[in-house]
């Protein structure tokens, strides 16, 4: 077999691999490059995905089962981010772009526990 044949055979394994495997959008890169205050759905979509659960409210819900992941992203009422939310629950990270009330020392939390079989 020639190189040639060879590298072509590779690229073509290469794509079926890619295509069949798909690119999750949803990392916690594209997630930091949505702009609060400044990007609006159809950036939001292009950034991390259009397959989000059905809008509720003026809120898109991601979810990776897998990666116990929970994204949302709050749009305001002219359409533009608001607020963004990035729950990572196997990694212990959780960010969001919230401010807590001043007056206010207390703060919400939710604890998970797993329940073993």
């Amino acid at each position: 077999m020639t190189a040639r044949k060879l590298a072509s055979l590779l690229v073509l394994a290469a794509g079926v691999v890619f295509l069949t495997t798909g690119c999750d959008q949803l990392t916690r890169a594209h997630f930091d490059m949505i702009e609060v205050g400044h990007a609006e759905r159809y950036d939001v979509e292009k950034t991390i995905g259009d397959d989000h659960y059905p809008e509720v409210g003026n809120q898109w819900h991601y979810e990776r089962v897998d990666k116990h992941l929970n994204v949302m992203i709050h749009f305001g009422d002219a359409g533009r981010v608001e607020r963004k939310e990035w729950h990572d629950a196997m990694n212990n990270v959780h960010y969001d772009t919230a401010t807590p009330p001043a007056e206010s020392g207390i703060y919400e939390s939710t604890t998970i526990r797993t329940i073993d079989e």
